[in-house]
């Protein structure tokens, strides 16, 4: 007996295809990879960083920190708007939407927003809590 062996890209539509009829669960961690563990800037006043957002981002900064500080009001720090995961949760997001558009199976997401009060809560919400 031979078994076929699928090696495919996870996000192509074959992927979507042989796995269409199995739920999906996800999970994405609020605060990453603390980049502000990362790249020093743990100190960084709102102002720098609007200054950092408007480089990356132009015209967009301010509707993103105004986003973030709507989604989590009790996050006041510069650092706890920095570090709001943008590299894995909007293509989580993404491939979340695509499967259930199949109308085949479940498909269910979670966000892990509990903050570690080590270090004064240095770390927050990361990967490896």
């Amino acid at each position: 007996m031979t078994r076929k062996t699928y090696l495919t890209n996870l996000y192509s539509k074959e992927a979507l295809e042989l796995s269409k009829d199995v739920p999906l669960l996800i999970g994405t961690v609020k605060m990453n990879l603390c980049h502000h563990c990362l790249t020093g800037m743990a100190m960084l006043r709102l102002n720098r960083l609007r200054g950092v957002y408007t480089k990356t981002t132009g015209d967009k900064a301010n509707a993103y920190l105004a986003a973030v500080k709507k989604a989590y009001p009790n996050d006041t720090k510069p650092t706890d708007l920095m570090d709001v995961d943008v590299t894995f949760r909007p293509g989580a997001v993404a491939f979340a939407r695509e499967k259930a558009a199949l109308n085949a199976a479940p498909v269910y997401m979670y966000l892990f927003t509990w903050q570690s009060p080590v270090m004064d809560g240095k770390y927050k919400a990361v990967h490896c809590s």
